[in-house]
């Protein structure tokens, strides 16, 4: 587990220094139990403006709020709608300010892929996203 740690950490510290990532602090219980307030991600920053594919089921993505720009929301990617625009939804629906609320979203809103959970340490863990291999390899693909 320990090589793991390392590995993962390792990998994390040499894309950031492509400045290909950034981290998030998860705030509230909207993610819940994928991700817990407190928690820190990180997001593969803008690769899907240019390669869609990186928007797959059950992503879990960092956008910008429509009424509140300045502030972002991690959720994750329930269904591409026909014209191409975003749901999102929360894992907890009852603490859930998303795609129900003010409907769906621009793919130009999305500023990151979210691929690791790092913090705690305990809690690290892949998650759905840019970097999935495959459904079975035991990575976060839906809730419980």
């Amino acid at each position: 587990m320990t090589a793991r740690i390392l590995a993962l950490l390792g990998a994390l510290a040499a894309i950031g220094t492509l400045r290909l990532t950034r981290s998030y602090l998860v705030e509230g219980d909207s993610m819940r139990p994928t991700l817990l307030n407190g928690d820190y991600v990180s997001g593969l920053r803008a690769p899907f403006r240019r390669h869609p594919a990186f928007l797959g089921p059950n992503a879990i993505l960092v956008a910008r709020r429509p009424d509140q720009p300045h502030l972002p929301i991690i959720k994750r990617l329930a269904r591409r709608e026909p014209n191409g625009h975003l749901w999102l939804l929360g894992d907890h629906p009852a603490a859930s300010t998303d795609s129900r609320h003010f409907g769906p979203l621009s793919p130009a809103t999305v500023e990151a892929v979210v691929w690791l959970r790092y913090w705690p340490p305990h809690r690290l863990r892949l998650l759905a996203g840019p970097f999935r291999p495959r459904p079975d390899a035991g990575w976060i693909d839906q809730i419980p």
